[in-house]
Formats: structure tokens, C-alpha cells, sequence
């Protein structure tokens, strides 16, 4: 494990996801959650104060595996590090997920959506949405409850430049 001696204390590197995008322009025709994500390049770190704050920091990486070398993008604080430790811990929790599955963070940027996600047992974990229709927004759904909701709200929102 990784700590980090900073100026508010120590700091432990938690877990890591690798970051997926939505490509909004495949939403139309994809049939699973599967077929609109792509890889990003990047992954997401959660850091943690041992303090009695219980803060939650985030990492963005870039790996070059030829060079062996991560590059930090950001580093922050905030809502998404803590419903990103929410996520985790109601996986933990839940009997049924299998303890060696790989979890992605999900983002629909374009559609203002994150999640984290399983795909193996087609789990979801919804951390942000816009609107509250997706059966009470936050919190656990299946992946094709996400496509589904992802595909509707991307007739409501008008699409721009961006597609990830």
C-alpha cells in the first residue's frame, strides 16, 4: 500500500478503475451497455486521509505502459470521490458480487451521468444523474436499466460538440 506523508497528514491510495467513456453516438443502436463504452486511457484512484475527517481525494491517470510511467491529470476533492467510496461500499457489502470482478467508472459526460460499473454481473452503481427518473436516481441498478435511461435522456439533452 501506498502512503503519502502530506501537510493534513497521511494519505493511502485506494482503489483504482479503469475511466470508460459512453460514446453518445453509439446509444442508439446498442443493444447492452457493452456496445457504447469506450476506453478512456485513464483510471481513477481513490485517495484517503488517515485522519478523522475521513476525506476522500481523486486521482486522474494516464498509464504508458512501454515507459512503465503513470502522469497525474488531476487531483482533487469533492462529491464524486465520496459517492465513488459510497459505490464500493455497497458492492462490498452485496453478497451476490463476485470479490475478483473488475469495477470501471463510467461516464456519459455529454448526458452529465457517472457510474460505477461490473460489467461481468451487469451491475451499476449510478454516483451522478441529472434527473431522478432513473428509480430514484443514485444507488444500485442493472446495466441495462442505465442503457436504457442513457438512451432516453439522450433525446432530452441536445447533443454537442463532445460525444464522450
Amino acid at each position: 500500500m501506498l502512503q503519502v506523508l502530506g501537510r493534513a497528514g497521511r494519505f493511502r491510495l485506494g482503489e483504482s478503475f479503469e475511466l470508460w467513456h459512453v460514446d453518445r453516438t453509439r446509444l442508439a443502436d446498442a443493444a447492452t451497455l457493452d456496445d457504447t463504452v469506450v476506453f478512456s486511457g485513464s483510471a481513477h484512484h481513490q485517495i484517503y486521509a488517515d485522519d478523522d475527517n475521513g476525506q476522500h481525494f481523486v486521482a486522474l491517470t494516464t498509464v504508458d505502459d512501454a515507459l512503465g510511467q503513470m502522469t497525474v491529470h488531476s487531483l482533487g476533492s469533492g462529491d464524486l470521490a465520496r459517492s465513488v467510496s459510497a459505490a464500493i461500499g455497497y458492492f462490498d457489502d452485496t453478497e451476490a458480487r463476485d470479490s475478483t470482478e473488475v469495477a470501471r467508472l463510467l461516464s456519459a459526460a455529454s448526458l452529465h451521468v457517472r457510474a460505477l460499473w461490473l460489467p461481468e454481473s451487469s451491475s451499476v452503481y449510478v454516483l451522478h444523474a441529472p434527473e431522478r427518473r432513473i428509480e430514484g436516481r443514485g444507488g444500485p441498478h442493472s446495466a441495462p436499466d442505465l442503457l436504457h435511461y442513457l438512451q432516453v435522456l439522450a433525446t432530452r439533452i441536445p447533443s454537442g460538440r463532445h460525444t464522450r
